[in-house]
């Protein structure tokens, strides 16, 4: 199977599709729809309704090669959860601030999302802004995301602006999360 994961790609996955007779899939993300012509004989499978719609619209003689899979968030699982005291303190939760958080795998092909966050921190302490940076996850970078908040903190004289706290494990406190912070980066 070849897959293109994006609209530059894809005349280019057709093409290879065509030479080798493997099979294409496609994945565009949501959004406007892009007006490019399917492959005659393509099944075209969209996750969004206004993508269904769109296609079916430019392409009104193939509407039965357009199926839909819908790929939103499960708003029965993701939903507003309110932060309660006893997680603030069980995470050690900053109490005001801009509260920043990254919530990601701490591997290394993660870095440069996480020196990113680290840097902003870094200058947030030289400029004196009330921004909180919340590091939640786990992997091979966590320790030595331990070590540069410690840095960081070090020189604040007790007011911490980076918290790295670790691995958080349920759909429940991750909404917490998610709704304690003013911005989200994933």
């Amino acid at each position: 199977i070849i897959h293109s994961q994006d609209y530059a790609s894809g005349q280019r996955a057709y093409f290879a599709s065509t030479l080798t007779g493997c099979p294409l899939v496609v994945t565009e993300a949501g959004g406007p729809v892009k007006r490019r012509i399917p492959p005659k004989n393509a099944e075209v499978v969209l996750f969004s309704p206004e993508q269904l719609d769109g296609w079916r619209t430019m392409f009104p003689n193939s509407v039965d090669r357009f199926h839909l899979i819908p790929a939103r968030i499960d708003r029965s699982a993701y939903y507003p959860e309110t932060v309660k005291s006893d997680q603030l303190a069980e995470y050690h939760l900053p109490k005001n601030g801009l509260k920043v958080l990254l919530a990601t795998r701490l591997d290394d092909d993660k870095e440069p999302w996480l020196q990113a966050i680290l840097d902003a921190a870094k200058k947030n302490a030289v400029d004196n802004k009330q921004l909180r940076f919340i590091i939640a996850g786990e992997g091979t970078r966590y320790d030595y995301l331990q070590h540069e908040a410690a840095q960081i903190n070090g020189d604040l004289n007790g007011n911490s602006i980076v918290y790295p706290i670790g691995p958080v494990f349920g759909v429940q406190k991750m909404n917490m999360l998610c709704n304690f912070a003013d911005v989200v980066v994933g």
